[in-house]
Protein backbone atom coordinates (compact mmCIF):
# COMPACT_ATOMS: atom_id res chain seq x y z
CA UNK A 1 0.00 0.00 0.00
CA UNK A 2 1.02 3.26 -0.60
CA UNK A 3 0.50 6.77 1.17
CA UNK A 4 -1.25 9.65 0.75
CA UNK A 5 -1.97 12.72 2.54
CA UNK A 6 -4.79 15.00 1.93
CA UNK A 7 -5.66 18.68 2.69
CA UNK A 8 -9.35 19.20 3.90
CA UNK A 9 -11.11 22.32 4.16
CA UNK A 10 -14.83 22.36 5.91
CA UNK A 11 -17.10 25.07 7.53
CA UNK A 12 -17.58 24.07 10.57
CA UNK A 13 -21.41 25.25 11.58
CA UNK A 14 -23.91 22.38 11.70
CA UNK A 15 -21.29 19.84 12.67
CA UNK A 16 -20.39 18.11 16.45
CA UNK A 17 -16.82 19.00 15.92
CA UNK A 18 -14.52 16.91 13.56
CA UNK A 19 -13.78 13.85 15.68
CA UNK A 20 -16.60 11.02 14.51
CA UNK A 21 -18.79 10.13 17.27
CA UNK A 22 -21.72 7.97 17.59
CA UNK A 23 -25.28 9.42 16.49
CA UNK A 24 -24.25 12.47 15.51
CA UNK A 25 -23.30 14.20 12.20
CA UNK A 26 -19.37 15.13 12.17
CA UNK A 27 -16.85 16.23 9.42
CA UNK A 28 -14.75 13.15 9.86
CA UNK A 29 -17.69 11.12 9.86
CA UNK A 30 -18.87 12.44 6.60
CA UNK A 31 -15.40 12.28 5.33
CA UNK A 32 -14.14 8.62 6.41
CA UNK A 33 -17.71 7.57 4.30
CA UNK A 34 -16.92 9.52 1.36
CA UNK A 35 -13.07 8.12 1.42
CA UNK A 36 -15.11 4.19 1.72
CA UNK A 37 -17.69 5.21 -1.13
CA UNK A 38 -14.24 6.47 -3.37
CA UNK A 39 -13.25 2.26 -2.25
CA UNK A 40 -9.88 4.24 -0.85
CA UNK A 41 -10.32 3.07 2.55
CA UNK A 42 -12.50 0.57 4.20
CA UNK A 43 -14.29 2.47 7.02
CA UNK A 44 -14.43 0.12 9.74
CA UNK A 45 -11.02 -0.89 9.53
CA UNK A 46 -9.03 2.37 9.71
CA UNK A 47 -6.13 0.12 11.67
CA UNK A 48 -5.52 -1.48 8.32
CA UNK A 49 -4.44 2.01 6.66
CA UNK A 50 -3.07 4.18 9.71
CA UNK A 51 -5.36 7.03 9.20
CA UNK A 52 -4.34 10.06 11.17
CA UNK A 53 -5.02 13.07 11.59
CA UNK A 54 -2.98 16.77 12.17
CA UNK A 55 -5.88 18.25 15.13
CA UNK A 56 -9.04 17.95 15.76
CA UNK A 57 -11.30 20.89 15.99
CA UNK A 58 -14.58 21.55 18.36
CA UNK A 59 -18.25 22.02 17.08
CA UNK A 60 -18.77 24.93 14.74
CA UNK A 61 -14.87 25.30 14.18
CA UNK A 62 -13.96 25.49 10.58
CA UNK A 63 -10.42 24.47 8.76
CA UNK A 64 -8.06 25.51 5.22
CA UNK A 65 -5.97 22.99 6.06
CA UNK A 66 -7.30 19.95 8.36
CA UNK A 67 -4.35 17.12 6.98
CA UNK A 68 -5.35 13.52 7.26
CA UNK A 69 -2.98 10.49 6.22
CA UNK A 70 -3.99 6.68 5.60
CA UNK A 71 -2.29 3.87 3.39
CA UNK A 72 -4.16 2.69 0.25
CA UNK A 73 -3.76 0.15 -2.42
CA UNK A 74 -5.91 2.19 -4.60
CA UNK A 75 -4.93 6.07 -5.55
CA UNK A 76 -7.26 8.32 -4.38
CA UNK A 77 -9.23 10.48 -6.81
CA UNK A 78 -10.17 14.06 -5.46
CA UNK A 79 -12.87 14.69 -7.81
CA UNK A 80 -14.66 11.54 -6.51
CA UNK A 81 -14.07 12.06 -2.93
CA UNK A 82 -15.58 15.08 -3.30
CA UNK A 83 -18.59 14.25 -5.28
CA UNK A 84 -19.46 12.03 -1.98
CA UNK A 85 -19.30 14.97 0.47
CA UNK A 86 -21.37 18.42 0.93
CA UNK A 87 -20.55 21.43 -0.05
CA UNK A 88 -19.43 22.26 3.65
CA UNK A 89 -16.66 19.58 2.95
CA UNK A 90 -13.68 19.66 0.23
CA UNK A 91 -10.85 17.79 -0.46
CA UNK A 92 -8.69 20.11 -2.37
CA UNK A 93 -4.97 18.54 -2.38
CA UNK A 94 -3.20 15.69 -1.86
CA UNK A 95 0.20 14.37 -1.80
CA UNK A 96 2.44 10.94 -1.57
CA UNK A 97 4.21 10.37 1.62
CA UNK A 98 6.05 8.45 3.24
CA UNK A 99 4.91 4.95 4.71
CA UNK A 100 6.02 7.00 8.05
CA UNK A 101 4.35 10.07 7.45
CA UNK A 102 1.85 10.75 10.67
CA UNK A 103 0.24 14.16 10.11
CA UNK A 104 -0.17 15.07 13.93
CA UNK A 105 3.74 14.79 15.15
CA UNK A 106 5.41 15.74 12.30
CA UNK A 107 3.84 19.23 11.44
CA UNK A 108 5.94 21.48 12.65
CA UNK A 109 3.45 24.27 13.11
CA UNK A 110 -0.15 24.95 12.85
CA UNK A 111 -2.19 28.42 12.58
CA UNK A 112 -5.15 29.30 14.26
CA UNK A 113 -7.27 32.76 13.19
CA UNK A 114 -9.83 34.26 15.41
CA UNK A 115 -12.06 36.36 13.61
CA UNK A 116 -13.75 38.88 16.02
CA UNK A 117 -16.73 41.78 15.29
CA UNK A 118 -16.05 44.34 17.43
CA UNK A 119 -19.00 46.74 16.45
CA UNK A 120 -18.99 49.78 18.31
CA UNK A 121 -16.85 48.55 21.19
CA UNK A 122 -13.53 50.27 20.46
CA UNK A 123 -10.69 47.77 21.82
CA UNK A 124 -7.48 49.20 22.91
CA UNK A 125 -5.46 47.16 20.56
CA UNK A 126 -2.05 48.77 22.19
CA UNK A 127 -2.34 47.02 25.42
CA UNK A 128 -3.81 43.77 23.98
CA UNK A 129 -0.76 43.48 22.33
CA UNK A 130 1.63 43.99 25.24
CA UNK A 131 -0.41 41.07 26.45
CA UNK A 132 0.18 38.70 23.30
CA UNK A 133 3.79 39.40 23.56
CA UNK A 134 3.81 38.21 26.66
CA UNK A 135 1.77 34.91 25.33
CA UNK A 136 4.47 34.14 23.15
CA UNK A 137 7.28 31.92 24.39
CA UNK A 138 7.66 28.25 26.34
CA UNK A 139 4.89 28.80 28.95
CA UNK A 140 2.59 26.93 30.97
CA UNK A 141 -0.84 27.55 29.44
CA UNK A 142 -2.96 25.44 32.27
CA UNK A 143 -5.25 28.63 32.85
CA UNK A 144 -5.94 29.14 29.15
CA UNK A 145 -7.25 25.35 28.77
CA UNK A 146 -10.41 23.48 29.49
CA UNK A 147 -8.89 20.06 30.94
CA UNK A 148 -10.02 16.99 32.72
CA UNK A 149 -8.84 17.29 36.20
CA UNK A 150 -8.75 13.65 36.69
CA UNK A 151 -5.88 13.14 33.63
CA UNK A 152 -2.28 13.37 33.86
CA UNK A 153 -1.84 16.16 31.58
CA UNK A 154 0.81 18.33 30.50
CA UNK A 155 0.22 22.03 29.69
CA UNK A 156 3.52 23.73 29.15
CA UNK A 157 3.47 24.58 25.03
CA UNK A 158 5.52 26.30 22.65
CA UNK A 159 3.44 29.24 21.16
CA UNK A 160 5.53 30.71 18.35
CA UNK A 161 3.68 34.20 17.40
CA UNK A 162 0.56 35.84 18.35
CA UNK A 163 -0.74 38.32 16.18
CA UNK A 164 -3.39 40.71 16.32
CA UNK A 165 -4.52 43.02 12.97
CA UNK A 166 -7.45 45.16 13.30
CA UNK A 167 -9.33 45.60 9.92
CA UNK A 168 -12.64 47.53 11.16
CA UNK A 169 -15.06 46.21 12.16
CA UNK A 170 -13.39 43.12 12.85
CA UNK A 171 -10.21 42.00 14.95
CA UNK A 172 -8.44 39.41 13.60
CA UNK A 173 -6.39 37.05 16.30
CA UNK A 174 -3.66 34.96 14.81
CA UNK A 175 -2.16 32.09 16.68
CA UNK A 176 1.23 29.91 15.68
CA UNK A 177 2.33 26.85 17.50
CA UNK A 178 3.25 23.33 17.07
CA UNK A 179 0.71 22.18 19.46
CA UNK A 180 -2.01 23.47 21.13
CA UNK A 181 -4.31 22.77 24.27
CA UNK A 182 -8.16 22.22 24.07
CA UNK A 183 -10.02 25.44 23.82
CA UNK A 184 -6.33 27.13 24.22
CA UNK A 185 -6.99 29.50 21.33
CA UNK A 186 -10.78 30.68 22.06
CA UNK A 187 -9.37 31.14 25.78
CA UNK A 188 -6.36 33.33 24.85
CA UNK A 189 -8.86 35.41 22.60
CA UNK A 190 -11.21 35.85 25.32
CA UNK A 191 -8.51 36.57 27.81
CA UNK A 192 -6.98 39.55 25.36
CA UNK A 193 -10.65 41.25 24.82
CA UNK A 194 -10.66 41.36 28.63
CA UNK A 195 -7.59 43.12 28.39
CA UNK A 196 -8.63 45.61 25.29
CA UNK A 197 -11.90 46.46 26.96
CA UNK A 198 -9.80 47.09 30.09
CA UNK A 199 -11.35 44.70 33.00
CA UNK A 200 -7.42 43.84 33.18
CA UNK A 201 -4.32 44.59 32.06
CA UNK A 202 -1.55 42.36 31.56
CA UNK A 203 0.31 42.86 35.05
CA UNK A 204 -2.81 43.28 37.40
CA UNK A 205 -4.39 40.32 39.63
CA UNK A 206 -6.26 38.08 36.46
CA UNK A 207 -4.22 39.36 33.88
CA UNK A 208 -1.71 38.01 31.41
CA UNK A 209 1.49 37.30 33.80
CA UNK A 210 -0.65 35.74 36.82
CA UNK A 211 -2.57 33.27 34.24
CA UNK A 212 0.86 32.36 33.13
CA UNK A 213 2.31 31.81 36.24
CA UNK A 214 2.69 27.94 38.01
CA UNK A 215 1.58 29.67 41.33
CA UNK A 216 -2.06 30.66 40.57
CA UNK A 217 -2.97 27.71 39.35
CA UNK A 218 -5.73 26.81 41.78
CA UNK A 219 -7.02 29.84 42.68
CA UNK A 220 -7.29 31.73 39.21
CA UNK A 221 -10.69 32.74 37.35
CA UNK A 222 -9.79 31.32 33.76
CA UNK A 223 -10.55 33.31 30.58
CA UNK A 224 -14.22 32.58 29.03
CA UNK A 225 -13.63 30.84 25.63
CA UNK A 226 -14.97 32.88 22.96
CA UNK A 227 -17.73 30.76 20.90
CA UNK A 228 -16.35 28.57 18.34
CA UNK A 229 -17.58 29.32 14.97
CA UNK A 230 -15.14 32.27 14.43
CA UNK A 231 -12.40 30.12 14.42
CA UNK A 232 -10.42 28.93 12.04
CA UNK A 233 -7.84 25.91 11.59
CA UNK A 234 -5.58 28.06 8.43
CA UNK A 235 -2.50 26.10 8.34
CA UNK A 236 -0.79 23.07 9.10
CA UNK A 237 3.17 22.62 8.02
CA UNK A 238 5.39 20.18 7.10
CA UNK A 239 8.96 20.07 5.82
CA UNK A 240 9.08 18.90 2.41
CA UNK A 241 5.75 17.97 1.52
CA UNK A 242 4.41 19.20 -1.80
CA UNK A 243 0.46 18.91 -2.21
CA UNK A 244 -0.95 19.49 -5.38
CA UNK A 245 -4.87 20.71 -6.26
CA UNK A 246 -7.07 18.73 -6.99
CA UNK A 247 -7.68 18.39 -11.40
CA UNK A 248 -10.66 20.61 -11.27
CA UNK A 249 -12.02 23.80 -9.47
CA UNK A 250 -14.66 23.13 -7.03
CA UNK A 251 -16.92 25.19 -8.17
CA UNK A 252 -19.92 24.02 -6.56
CA UNK A 253 -18.30 23.98 -3.16
CA UNK A 254 -16.98 27.77 -4.37
CA UNK A 255 -20.10 29.56 -4.91
CA UNK A 256 -22.08 27.45 -2.14
CA UNK A 257 -19.18 29.48 0.26
CA UNK A 258 -20.01 32.45 -2.15
CA UNK A 259 -23.31 32.46 -1.45
CA UNK A 260 -23.09 31.93 2.56
CA UNK A 261 -21.27 35.12 2.24
CA UNK A 262 -23.53 37.13 0.73
CA UNK A 263 -26.01 35.53 3.30
CA UNK A 264 -24.27 36.67 6.25
CA UNK A 265 -23.87 40.01 4.87
CA UNK A 266 -26.89 40.40 4.06
CA UNK A 267 -27.94 39.34 7.84
CA UNK A 268 -25.42 41.95 8.91
CA UNK A 269 -26.64 44.75 7.25
CA UNK A 270 -30.02 44.30 8.25
CA UNK A 271 -28.69 43.73 12.00
CA UNK A 272 -27.14 46.54 11.69
CA UNK A 273 -29.79 48.83 10.11
CA UNK A 274 -32.15 47.69 13.34
CA UNK A 275 -29.38 48.70 15.91
CA UNK A 276 -28.56 51.75 14.83
CA UNK A 277 -32.63 52.72 14.67
CA UNK A 278 -33.25 51.22 17.92
CA UNK A 279 -30.21 53.23 19.28
CA UNK A 280 -31.83 56.41 17.72
CA UNK A 281 -35.17 55.43 18.97
CA UNK A 282 -33.97 55.12 22.17
CA UNK A 283 -31.85 58.68 22.41
CA UNK A 284 -34.73 60.15 21.23
CA UNK A 285 -37.29 58.79 23.71
CA UNK A 286 -34.79 59.45 26.63
CA UNK A 287 -34.58 62.72 25.61
CA UNK A 288 -37.90 63.57 25.21
CA UNK A 289 -38.47 61.74 28.64
CA UNK A 290 -36.10 64.54 30.06
CA UNK A 291 -38.07 67.33 28.03
CA UNK A 292 -41.22 66.16 29.59
CA UNK A 293 -39.56 66.33 33.02
CA UNK A 294 -37.90 69.46 32.86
Amino acid sequence: MRRWALRVAYLGLGYHGFQRQPNVVTIEGRLLDALHRADVIENKNLKKHRYAIAARTDSGVSALEQTIAFSSSNTPNLNQINSYLPNSICVWAIAEVSDEFNPKSLCYSKTYEYHHYQGTRKLNLSIMRESAHLLEGTHNFRNFARYNSKSDQRFERMLFSVEIVENNPLVLFRFTAKAFLWEQCRRMVGHLLDVGLEKTSPNEPNGTLYLLSNECEYQVTKPTAVPPDGLLLATTNYEGIHFRSASYSPLKKIKFLEQLSQDLFRRHQVAEKMRKRISELRSANLIQNISQRV
